[in-house]
Formats: structure tokens, sequence, C-alpha cells
């Protein structure tokens, strides 16, 4: 970025940095590998587990895409990223359970976005030891700190926004450094579209009558393929369909007949025009497979054929472009995890017009246009109507169905809330210095950038990151619920600014250790909130509320009711066998964890022991008469309640 800290000019002292920060980060990831274990399994996990199952297998031909329902509105490219994984190191790890696993993966795409924050920060802030301290800040508040291990959804497409930002800022910056240099400057002027094609005509002029007879026929059949594909419709499509006629009537070949009599089970009630509509809508994804894959061959074939005309320019684009595409990736990949991920790139584009006007124009179509078609590779629900289901997306996230939600001591409707619902929410779940240095970096942020101490497009940008959402959210009474949960993506920018309010403050402190006292001073409270609360760090509130104790019952604390582990390993060790159990609240929170004789049952079956969490708690109608045996307590805050039948 443009500002450099003073360490970053020294090739030694930038050299031990980043030894630190390795350090740093691998110890991190240690940390989570020993926590892990520790957290219980939140309210929407093991839905979100089957939502990476059923898109994995739309990748091998399923036509069914998505869970159904609004979940269909998930980008699910985390999940999948996750499941992977989360297999992958459960092969590792045979001691651990699924669920332990899988906290740990999200708690390393929680320290990815760490890095693209220290790197992010280095536009604002110009020591190393101010953005090590802001990102410490942010990475030690207990709010984000539990979140990252048991929320699969708003903490990686919190990551996957900051990573996508920062490389986009990054591109844009190495387009303004390369754009001075002569290198560049002859770089671009040879790969002027007209020299390419005058290069690719006289290769042409000089291949063989069998080469130039090659070409035409490759392109000739690729262009006859995409047109069979998705214009005509004349030969594939027609004969697959003859081909299920047949063996729907018994007529078909005795290998393809045995085939559709294993796959078609309910041939014998299920209409025909059933098994036309699967041929149909497998074909509809299946031809994307075929283009792509034709489209990537001729394209080999052809740049081996044209390889000294094209490699000169092929090198000069990567250089070029390379840092664009990337930031294309990530953008694209960000938007299929939640449709709110084209912010990011709105902020990216924003800088580029700023810093290059017209000329960001070129290398912002390309980063559109991967970013695109990253999204739809990744989504598969957007395969059949890219567009229109893209937009429904984003209609239904901007009016999703309504929750309940505890504000200062009254439920609102999620539809209904009060303008201050997140900034109120923030004010008492981050850490009392954060919540003080952050009023003050902006101050400093607006002073430093009216004295153009500060570049002003970077900390505009910034500020439209935070406040151009919340105040829409604000205006519009969007539904928000979960604490606003949805909402973590627009934190970062927020703690830039808490590291412009500390660089100002370490400025009028001259003596070293005194710095340092009060950078602990800053991160003490994150740190011993996630000591006291472990394992349900993100039940945090501050002073400002009184704590958890202050805030239980004024304010949600284990709203994804993690607790129940807790609460399910002590029934394990009281319950006689063949105990039943009713459960307010997810079971699926509290299933994974329970011995294999317990019986989960309904409430209305009069069952041995009765579990609840949050809204049981909240409204204390919860099995009255039931004996309440166990607790599970942070401060004076129950979290879980288990009762006994009398």
């Amino acid at each position: 970025m443009t500002h450099q800290g003073e360490s970053d000019h020294n090739p030694g002292s930038k050299w031990k940095v980043r030894v630190a920060l390795v350090g740093l980060v691998a110890a991190l990831i240690l940390l989570g590998g020993l926590l892990a274990p520790d957290y219980g399994q939140s309210w929407d996990e093991a839905i979100d587990a089957q939502h990476y199952e059923i898109t994995a297998k739309a990748y091998i031909g399923s036509l069914t895409r998505h869970p159904g329902g609004l979940k269909r509105y998930y980008g699910p490219f985390y999940f999948m990223i996750s499941g992977l994984l989360t297999d992958a190191l459960n092969l590792v790890l045979p001691g651990w359970q699924k669920v332990e696993v899988r906290h740990w993966v999200n708690y390393l795409s929680f320290l990815a976005g760490f890095g693209a924050f220290y790197g992010l920060s280095r536009s604002i802030l110009k020591t190393t030891s101010v953005r090590l301290a802001a990102a410490l800040a942010l990475a030690s508040q207990p709010l984000l700190f539990g979140h990252a291990f048991i929320n699969q959804k708003d903490i990686p497409f919190m990551s996957f926004f900051l990573i996508s930002a920062y490389l986009g800022w990054r591109a844009v910056d190495r387009d303004i450094r390369r754009g001075n240099s002569q290198d560049v400057s002859d770089s671009r002027r040879s790969t002027d579209f007209g020299k390419l094609l005058q290069d690719v005509r006289q290769a042409w002029r000089e291949k063989p009558t069998r080469a130039k007879a090659a070409v035409l026929m490759i392109a000739g059949l690729t262009l006859l393929l995409l047109g069979e594909l998705f214009l005509w419709q004349a030969i594939f499509l027609p004969f697959a369909e003859q081909l299920v006629q047949q063996a729907y009537h018994g007529t078909a070949s005795a290998p393809l007949q045995a085939a559709f009599n294993r796959m078609a089970s309910a041939a014998e009630t299920a209409p025909l025009s059933y098994y036309i509509d699967k041929v149909q809508r497998f074909y509809a994804a299946a031809r994307v497979y075929v283009a792509v894959g034709s489209l990537a061959l001729s394209g080999f074939i052809l740049s081996r054929l044209f390889r000294s005309a094209l490699e000169p320019h092929l090198r000069s684009w990567r250089r070029r472009n390379l840092s664009w595409v990337v930031a294309g990736i990530f953008l694209g990949l960000a938007t299929a995890i939640r449709v709110a991920g084209p912010f990011a790139g709105v902020l990216v584009s924003l800088y580029a017009l700023g810093r290059s006007r017209r000329a960001a124009l070129r290398p912002l179509i390309i980063y559109w246009l991967v970013a695109g078609l990253t999204t739809y590779i990744f989504w598969p629900y957007l395969w059949e109507a890219p567009l229109a289901h893209f937009i429904e997306s984003l209609r239904a996230m901007g009016a999703f169905e309504s929750h309940r939600a505890l504000y200062r001591g009254v439920i609102y409707p999620s539809t209904d809330l009060p303008w201050h619902y997140f900034p109120g929410l923030m004010a008492v779940q981050l850490t009392e210095p954060a919540v003080l240095l952050i009023p003050l970096g902006l101050c400093v942020a607006v002073a430093w950038a009216v004295r153009k101490r500060l570049d002003r497009l970077q900390v505009a940008l910034l500020a439209a990151w935070f406040f151009l959402p919340a105040v829409a959210i604000a205006a519009t009474g969007a539904p928000l619920y979960g604490n606003a949960r949805q909402l973590y993506f627009l934190l970062p920018p927020l703690f830039v600014f808490a590291g412009l309010g500390l660089e100002w403050l370490l400025q009028r402190i001259p003596v070293r250790w005194a710095q340092a006292a009060l950078v602990l001073f800053i991160l003490a409270p994150g740190l011993i909130g996630i000591i006291s609360l472990h394992p349900y760090e993100y039940s945090y509130y501050n002073s400002f509320a009184g704590g958890i104790s202050g805030a239980f019952l004024r304010y949600e604390t284990d709203h994804w009711c993690t607790s129940f582990r807790e609460a399910v390993e002590t029934l394990n060790q009281i319950a006689p066998g063949g105990a039943t159990l009713a459960v307010r609240g997810p079971r699926s929170a509290a299933e994974p964890f329970a011995r294999p004789d317990l019986h989960f049952v309904s409430a209305d079956a009069h069952p041995d022991y009765a579990l609840g969490c949050k809204w049981a708690i909240i409204e204390g109608d919860f099995f009255r008469e039931y004996q309440t045996i166990h607790e599970v307590k942070r401060g004076e805050a129950v979290l879980a309640v288990l009762k006994a039948a009398p």
C-alpha cells in the first residue's frame, strides 16, 4: 500500500517482522486446535453440513443443487470447503468428533481474515506495531473469537470479504506503481491489440496447409458443438429423450435397460414426463461442463499452434492482470458465500476509479468478469438462471422471515427493530477500549485527512465500508436477528480507525514501556473475557452492560445454544439407561453429544428430562413442574437449564 511503516524501509527489520508474524499465526493455529474440541454445536450447523453434502453432489451430476427453502439463497462455497477439509482432517484426527474438526476449520478461516486485515491496514496505519496491535484487538474480541469456532456463516464471509477488499486494493496500488515504470509502458505498447493481431496473422501465413486445416477444423467443430448444445438442440437432447422413452417402455438395449431399472425405482408409478424432465435438467447442467471443457481443449490446442506469436503477449498480460484475476476470484468466492459480497467489489472499483479514472476500466472489466464466473461455478443454484436467481437471492436476503430479538429487555420482531439495534449491540458487545478508540480514531482520521497526512480516498472508502450498509439497514428497517451477526463483516474498518486512535495516543507517550503498557491495557479486557467465558466467548458483554450477568434477560447470550453440549454431557453421567429427553431449542445441538441409549422425544411425551436454552429461559415457562437439576452458567447468566420429571 502507499504508506509504509518505519520498519518496512529496513530489509533486516522487515524480515524479522515477517518471521514474528508467521510465528504468531502458527501459535494461533495451535491454540485453535487446542480449544476447538471444547465448543458445542451451533443451531444451524447440522443443516449447513447437509448443504455441503447436497451441493457437492451437484458437481457429479445430481439434479438437486440446494437444500430447498431459504437455504437456496445462501451461497454454498464455504460449506463445501469446510466440509471437504473437515472430512480430510477427520482422517488424521480420529479421536475428534466431526463437529470439533469443523470448528477448527472455521477458526482457520478467521485467521485468514486476520492476515488480510493486517495487510489492508497498511494503507492507513503507519507502523508495524500499531498494525499488529489493531489486528490483535480485532482477533481478541471475545464476541468474534467465540463466533470464529461455531459460526460457519458470518465469520467466513467476514474473512473472505476482507481478503477480497485487500487483494482488490493491492491490485489497484500495483497498477499505479507499474504505471510509473518505463518498462511497464513499453510492455503495454507491446501488448496492443493491433500488434497481437499482426503477430497472429504473421504466424498464420507461416503455418503449413495441414496446420491451417487443423485450426479451421478445431474452430469449426467447437462452434458446431456450442451451437448444438445451446441453440439447435437437434441431436443430443432428442437422442437422450428417445433412449429414456425406450427404457421406460422396456424396449431399450439390455445394458441401458438394466441401468434404467436400477436407477428408476419409481418407474411403475411415475409418469414418463417425470423422467423426461430429469433428462432435460441433467442436459442443461451437463452442457455447461461440456462447453467449458471443449473451449478449454480448443484453446489449449490453438495456443500451442500459435505459441511463438502468443507467448510474449500472454506473459505481458499475466504481469498486468494476474493480480486482478486473483482479486476477482476471491470476490467471486465471497459472493458465493453471501450475496453481499459484491459490495467489496464496489469499494475496490471506487478505489480504482478514484486513483486511475478511465484507465481503471479495462482491469475492472476483467475483475468483474472473473468474479461473476467464479460465483457461477461455486453456486449451483445459479446454474439454470444466473442473473434471475442471484437477484432473487438478493431480494430474499433483504426481506428475510421474521425472528424474535431480545434487546434492552424488550422482545422485538426482527422486522421492527429500533434503528440503533446494531450500533447499540456493538457498544456493549465489543470491549471497552475498542468502543472508546473507534470514535477517537474516526476523529483522528478526519483531522489527518483534512491535513493530508492520510489518503482521503482510502479514509472515505473505509468509512463507507461501515456507514453505508449500517445507515441503509437502519433507515430501511431490514430484518436482523442473532445479535446482528450478519453484519460482522462491517467491523474490520472500525478497528482500522481504532488503530488510528491508538497511534494518536502512542505519539503522546514518549516512553517505550508506557506504550507497551497501553497496548496491553487495550488487549486485556478481550483476553480476560475469552478466558472467563470459554467456551461461550460469543456471549460476551462489556461493563457498559454490566458484563454477562448484567446482560442476562436483557440481551441474548448463548442464542445458538452451544451450551447444550455441557448440559448433555452432565446428563450422560446421571441418567439411567433408556431415559427420555425433550429439548426446547435445536435438538441437533444436543444429539451429537448424547449417550446412544438416550431417547429424544417430544415435549408432550412426558419425558424423564427436559433441556432448554434461550427462549425457554427468557420466557420462563419451560416445564415449570419439573425440578432443575443442572444449569450451565457464566456469572449469573443461565445459558442452558436441565430439568428432571418430579
